[in-house]
Protein backbone atom coordinates (compact mmCIF):
# COMPACT_ATOMS: atom_id res chain seq x y z
CA UNK A 1 0.00 0.00 0.00
CA UNK A 2 1.55 2.99 -1.10
CA UNK A 3 2.37 5.87 1.48
CA UNK A 4 -0.65 8.30 0.03
CA UNK A 5 -2.97 5.95 0.98
CA UNK A 6 -2.85 6.06 4.50
CA UNK A 7 -4.26 9.66 4.59
CA UNK A 8 -7.71 8.47 5.83
CA UNK A 9 -9.35 11.86 4.24
CA UNK A 10 -9.08 10.29 0.80
CA UNK A 11 -11.92 8.79 -0.15
CA UNK A 12 -11.72 4.74 -1.25
CA UNK A 13 -12.01 5.31 -4.49
CA UNK A 14 -8.70 7.38 -4.39
CA UNK A 15 -7.02 4.86 -2.19
CA UNK A 16 -7.68 1.73 -4.36
CA UNK A 17 -7.10 4.19 -7.36
CA UNK A 18 -3.44 5.03 -5.46
CA UNK A 19 -2.86 1.28 -4.59
CA UNK A 20 -3.19 0.05 -8.35
CA UNK A 21 -1.06 3.35 -9.59
CA UNK A 22 1.72 2.19 -7.50
CA UNK A 23 1.55 -1.43 -8.53
CA UNK A 24 2.37 -0.28 -12.02
CA UNK A 25 -1.64 -0.35 -13.35
CA UNK A 26 -1.95 2.22 -15.89
CA UNK A 27 -4.51 5.46 -15.42
CA UNK A 28 -7.01 4.27 -17.62
CA UNK A 29 -6.89 0.30 -16.36
CA UNK A 30 -7.14 1.62 -12.71
CA UNK A 31 -9.99 3.79 -13.93
CA UNK A 32 -11.87 0.66 -14.82
CA UNK A 33 -11.39 -1.51 -12.31
CA UNK A 34 -12.38 1.30 -9.79
CA UNK A 35 -15.96 2.17 -12.45
CA UNK A 36 -16.83 -1.66 -12.38
CA UNK A 37 -19.63 -0.72 -9.99
CA UNK A 38 -22.89 1.45 -10.72
CA UNK A 39 -23.10 4.53 -9.27
CA UNK A 40 -25.06 4.06 -6.57
CA UNK A 41 -22.91 1.25 -5.23
CA UNK A 42 -19.78 2.94 -5.08
CA UNK A 43 -21.62 5.37 -2.92
CA UNK A 44 -23.05 2.99 -0.39
CA UNK A 45 -19.07 1.32 -0.84
CA UNK A 46 -18.13 4.73 0.37
CA UNK A 47 -20.27 4.90 3.19
CA UNK A 48 -19.16 1.70 4.93
CA UNK A 49 -15.56 2.83 4.49
CA UNK A 50 -16.33 6.27 5.69
CA UNK A 51 -17.50 4.19 8.91
CA UNK A 52 -14.91 1.59 9.11
CA UNK A 53 -11.92 4.72 8.49
CA UNK A 54 -14.01 6.45 11.62
CA UNK A 55 -13.46 3.00 13.45
CA UNK A 56 -9.78 3.40 12.87
CA UNK A 57 -9.08 6.59 13.56
CA UNK A 58 -11.09 6.24 16.84
CA UNK A 59 -8.48 3.49 17.95
CA UNK A 60 -5.55 4.97 15.87
CA UNK A 61 -5.09 2.22 13.11
CA UNK A 62 -4.30 2.41 9.98
CA UNK A 63 -7.29 0.99 7.88
CA UNK A 64 -5.38 0.45 4.98
CA UNK A 65 -3.69 -2.03 7.17
CA UNK A 66 -6.15 -3.93 8.83
CA UNK A 67 -6.48 -7.14 10.35
CA UNK A 68 -8.86 -10.10 11.08
CA UNK A 69 -9.87 -9.45 14.02
CA UNK A 70 -10.42 -5.45 14.18
CA UNK A 71 -12.85 -6.59 10.82
CA UNK A 72 -14.71 -8.90 13.19
CA UNK A 73 -14.72 -6.71 15.81
CA UNK A 74 -15.75 -3.78 13.89
CA UNK A 75 -19.14 -5.91 11.90
CA UNK A 76 -20.06 -7.55 15.74
CA UNK A 77 -19.94 -4.13 16.99
CA UNK A 78 -21.92 -2.63 14.34
CA UNK A 79 -24.43 -5.55 14.72
CA UNK A 80 -24.64 -5.36 18.51
CA UNK A 81 -24.41 -1.45 19.20
CA UNK A 82 -26.16 0.41 15.93
CA UNK A 83 -28.11 -2.46 15.34
CA UNK A 84 -27.61 -3.23 11.76
CA UNK A 85 -29.24 -6.41 10.18
CA UNK A 86 -27.50 -8.90 9.39
CA UNK A 87 -28.41 -7.97 5.13
CA UNK A 88 -26.30 -4.92 5.77
CA UNK A 89 -23.30 -6.05 7.56
CA UNK A 90 -23.12 -8.71 4.31
CA UNK A 91 -22.60 -5.51 2.31
CA UNK A 92 -20.28 -3.94 4.64
CA UNK A 93 -18.11 -7.11 4.33
CA UNK A 94 -18.57 -7.38 0.39
CA UNK A 95 -17.49 -3.43 0.42
CA UNK A 96 -14.20 -4.07 3.04
CA UNK A 97 -13.73 -7.27 0.86
CA UNK A 98 -13.29 -5.74 -2.24
CA UNK A 99 -11.53 -3.07 -0.93
CA UNK A 100 -8.67 -4.73 0.57
CA UNK A 101 -8.21 -7.28 -2.54
CA UNK A 102 -7.62 -4.14 -4.42
CA UNK A 103 -5.00 -3.23 -2.46
CA UNK A 104 -3.41 -6.19 -2.36
CA UNK A 105 -3.46 -6.52 1.60
CA UNK A 106 -5.93 -9.28 2.38
CA UNK A 107 -8.84 -11.33 1.58
CA UNK A 108 -11.85 -11.31 4.30
CA UNK A 109 -14.35 -12.40 1.53
CA UNK A 110 -14.34 -16.21 2.66
CA UNK A 111 -12.79 -15.94 6.31
CA UNK A 112 -14.27 -18.15 8.54
CA UNK A 113 -14.28 -15.68 11.82
CA UNK A 114 -15.32 -12.91 9.65
CA UNK A 115 -18.72 -15.57 8.30
CA UNK A 116 -18.59 -16.83 11.91
CA UNK A 117 -19.65 -12.68 13.05
CA UNK A 118 -22.12 -12.69 10.20
CA UNK A 119 -23.27 -16.11 10.72
CA UNK A 120 -24.08 -15.10 14.55
CA UNK A 121 -25.60 -12.03 13.48
CA UNK A 122 -28.02 -13.88 11.57
CA UNK A 123 -28.85 -16.31 13.86
CA UNK A 124 -29.57 -13.64 16.99
CA UNK A 125 -31.65 -11.41 14.81
CA UNK A 126 -35.32 -12.27 15.09
CA UNK A 127 -36.97 -12.57 11.78
CA UNK A 128 -39.98 -10.72 11.06
CA UNK A 129 -42.78 -12.32 9.81
CA UNK A 130 -45.07 -10.51 7.53
CA UNK A 131 -48.55 -11.12 8.54
CA UNK A 132 -51.22 -9.66 6.20
CA UNK A 133 -53.35 -7.02 7.38
CA UNK A 134 -56.94 -8.04 9.07
CA UNK A 135 -59.65 -7.14 6.82
CA UNK A 136 -63.27 -7.42 6.40
CA UNK A 137 -64.49 -9.11 3.45
CA UNK A 138 -68.14 -8.26 4.65
CA UNK A 139 -67.49 -4.61 4.87
CA UNK A 140 -65.70 -4.30 1.14
CA UNK A 141 -68.79 -6.28 -0.20
CA UNK A 142 -70.93 -3.64 0.87
CA UNK A 143 -68.87 -1.14 0.25
CA UNK A 144 -68.97 -2.35 -3.81
CA UNK A 145 -72.65 -2.47 -3.73
CA UNK A 146 -72.68 1.52 -2.55
CA UNK A 147 -72.09 4.35 -5.10
CA UNK A 148 -69.52 5.13 -6.78
CA UNK A 149 -69.55 1.04 -7.75
CA UNK A 150 -73.42 1.13 -8.04
CA UNK A 151 -75.76 1.28 -10.31
CA UNK A 152 -73.41 -0.27 -12.77
CA UNK A 153 -74.31 1.92 -15.49
CA UNK A 154 -73.59 5.15 -13.69
CA UNK A 155 -70.49 4.45 -12.44
CA UNK A 156 -66.80 5.67 -14.43
CA UNK A 157 -64.13 3.65 -15.77
CA UNK A 158 -61.82 3.68 -12.96
CA UNK A 159 -64.48 2.57 -10.79
CA UNK A 160 -65.63 -0.55 -12.78
CA UNK A 161 -62.07 -1.42 -13.28
CA UNK A 162 -61.29 -1.51 -9.09
CA UNK A 163 -64.24 -3.43 -8.83
CA UNK A 164 -63.82 -5.51 -11.67
CA UNK A 165 -60.15 -5.96 -10.53
CA UNK A 166 -60.96 -6.97 -7.21
CA UNK A 167 -63.51 -9.43 -7.87
CA UNK A 168 -61.36 -11.26 -10.36
CA UNK A 169 -58.48 -11.14 -7.97
CA UNK A 170 -60.91 -12.83 -4.96
CA UNK A 171 -61.65 -15.35 -7.71
CA UNK A 172 -58.67 -16.39 -8.80
CA UNK A 173 -57.26 -16.28 -5.27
Amino acid sequence: VPQGTRETKASRVQIIKQSLLARGFPVRVADKIISKHQPSTIQLYECYWRKYVVLCTREHTDPCLSTIPSIATFLSDLHDSSGCSPKVLEGIRSCLAQTFKLLAVLDISTDPAISAVLQQAKLSTPRKIFQLPKWNLLLVLNHLMSPPYEPICDISFKHLTWKTCFFFSLATA
